[in-house]
C-alpha cells in the first residue's frame, strides 16, 4: 500500500459524527485547508501532494488507522536509522527514537490488523521489519547491559 492510499483509508476511518465529511473533519482537526487534506489522498506522481510525516502521525492519532500505522512503522524504521548517529549530541533525536519504539510496541500489541487479513507481500514485509527490529533491539539491550555494569 502506498502512503496516499493509507492516508485515504485513515481519513475514511477518522472518528466523526454521522453525516460529517471526513476530509473536512481532518482538515479542521489538523488545522490545514480542506484542499490539502484532499490532495494527501491522491498520488503525488499525479495531482496529489505528499503528506508530511508529522501530519501523518497527527492523522494516525485521530484515526487509529491500521493501514497508516503500518506505513508509519515501516517508514520510521528506515528514516530514523541514519539520524540515530547524532543521538548522543542531540537528546531530541534519542527521545524521538524512544517514542517511535514505544509507538511500534503499542501498534504491535493493540493497533494492527489481524495477520491473516494481510496480503502475503505485506506479511513478508512485516516479518522482515520485525526481524530487523528484533535484531537491533537485541544489540541495543546488550549495549545497555554493558553500560549498566
Amino acid at each position: 500500500m502506498q502512503l496516499h492510499e493509507a492516508v485515504a483509508e485513515a481519513i475514511r476511518e477518522v472518528r466523526r459524527d454521522p453525516g460529517q465529511d471526513p476530509v473536512k473533519v481532518v482538515a479542521e482537526r489538523l488545522q490545514v485547508s480542506g484542499s490539502i487534506a484532499y490532495k494527501w489522498q491522491e498520488d503525488p506522481a499525479g495531482s496529489g501532494e505528499k503528506i508530511p510525516i508529522c501530519r501523518a502521525r497527527d492523522l494516525q492519532a485521530i484515526s487509529n488507522s491500521p493501514a497508516l500505522a503500518e506505513w508509519l512503522l515501516a517508514g520510521s524504521l528506515h528514516q530514523v536509522q541514519p539520524r540515530m548517529g547524532t543521538a548522543h549530541q542531540n537528546g531530541s533525536v534519542q527521545d524521538e527514537g524512544i517514542a517511535m519504539l514505544e509507538s511500534a510496541a503499542k501498534w504491535l500489541k493493540y493497533g494492527r490488523r489481524p495477520i491473516a487479513e494481510l496480503a502475503h507481500a505485506d506479511r513478508q514485509k512485516l516479518r522482515e521489519t520485525i526481524k530487523t527490529v528484533q535484531a537491533c533491539a537485541g544489540a541495543a539491550l546488550a549495549e545497555l547491559e554493558v553500560a549498566d555494569k
